[in-house]
């Protein structure tokens, strides 16, 4: 008489198979994770340019100058930075550069964003 079950070979086969099928998915979870991370703090960094721009907006003309906040300076964000670099191309006319810095692990990202000021 025979009797039915699986032996311990099929048993560690079905178990290499099944580890095999779900080492990507592991992987590909991961690397969505990462992707969300750097999609948030790219967010986070476009708030505190737009957060920087709309501030020098409340100033006047001549007060518009050259700026930086080193990290961990901005409230509520220790783990970012930025600086606002003024030039005036024409007379009555001053562009701004806004770029954020943020580190991530062993890598420095930056987000940039330009802005112009005019006295009327």
């Amino acid at each position: 008489m025979k009797r039915g079950g699986f032996t311990l070979l099929e048993m560690i086969l079905v178990l290499v198979v099944i580890t095999i099928a779900i080492f990507p998915l592991v992987e590909s979870f991961s690397s969505g994770i990462v992707a969300s991370h750097d999609i948030t703090n790219t967010n986070i960094a476009i708030e505190l340019a737009q957060q920087k721009a709309e501030q020098l907006q409340t100033v006047s003309f001549a007060s518009i100058v050259n700026s930086s906040e080193a990290l961990g300076s901005i409230p509520g964000y220790p783990n970012f930075s930025r600086e606002a670099v003024v030039s005036e191309p024409l007379t009555n006319l001053k562009e701004v550069n806004i770029r954020v810095y943020w580190k991530t692990g062993p890598k420095n990202d930056f987000f940039d964003v330009s802005t112009y000021f005019v006295n009327y």
